[in-house]
């Protein structure tokens, strides 16, 4: 019993180490690149996309609409956004039907699995273009 509450206690730190790594990131703290190192990472997104606007929570002298107004250019110049429609619907529906949870991708490449994986593709102008 208490090897297992000593497992689970591992696991729970790694994972609030991971979650704090990802707030540093995004406040562009080096700490943060140091902790994932630490956490066995060895590369990560590029700093533009943890570049996460946001508005400071202590009291401003800025009036509620000069502050909005600075959150609407952060999202304006932010690197990462979310758009709906993006892909065409035979190509969603292509991409849904491919990682849908019963689908074989998943059955092919182990999941469930303990462990944590993904692909990296780089983008050349070539495949871009296609």
């Amino acid at each position: 019993p208490s090897s297992s509450r000593a497992r689970l206690a591992r696991r729970v730190r790694a994972v609030a180490a991971y979650q704090l790594a990802v707030l540093l990131l995004q406040r562009q703290d080096p700490l943060g690149d140091r902790l994932c190192w630490l956490l066995g990472f060895r590369t990560r997104l590029d700093a533009l996309a943890y570049h996460l606007p946001h508005r400071k929570r202590h009291r401003s002298k800025r009036s509620r609409r000069q502050l909005e107004e600075e959150e609407e250019q952060q999202h304006k110049s932010a690197a990462c956004f979310m758009r709906d429609d993006a892909l065409d619907a035979s190509l969603y529906g292509e991409l849904a039907a491919t990682f849908a949870p019963d689908a074989a991708f998943w059955r092919a490449h182990g999941y469930p699995t303990s462990e944590f994986f993904s692909y990296n593709v780089p983008l050349t102008k070539e495949l871009l273009l296609r």
